[in-house]
Parts: C-alpha cells; structure tokens; sequence
C-alpha cells in the first residue's frame, strides 16, 4: 500500500491531498492556513496521522506559469 501525501505550498495557504491505496489517484485532505497555525506542525501532525511514506511537493508557479523563484518557497521548509 502506497502512502503519500501532497503539498501545493502558497503564500498564504497549503493543500494537502492524500493518494489511494494504489497510488493513482489523490484527494484533497485539508487547507493550512499559514497565517493562523504553524504549517510544519501541522504537516507533522498529518503525517502521523496517515501514516505517510512519502510526500510529493508542487513546483509553485506564478498565474502565467512561470517557476516562482525559489528562494522565497524555501523560507516554508526554515524550521
């Protein structure tokens, strides 16, 4: 059984979506809110929870599809 989860990192919020048992398809599990708790904890949390193996992260783009650059994504991942 495949245990992944996935993150679409934003400026405000995260999406966290869970796989199936057989890794084909993914279904939304819940929105952080980055401005209300601490985002890490709370990934933590979900992992726990899931009993996740692995997680998979969003390459952020901007709404015309270019990367955003990088170097303000990473400030999430600081802790």
């Amino acid at each position: 059984m495949r245990k992944f989860i996935g993150l679409d990192v934003g400026d405000v919020r995260i999406g966290v979506a869970k796989c199936d048992p057989l890794g084909i398809l993914a279904t939304a599990l819940e929105v952080i809110d980055r401005t209300k708790i601490d985002p890490i904890a709370r990934i933590k949390e979900i992992l726990d929870d899931e009993g996740t193996k692995k997680i998979v992260v969003g390459m952020p783009k901007s709404l015309d599809q270019k990367n955003v650059k990088l170097k303000k994504w990473k400030n999430l991942w600081k802790n």
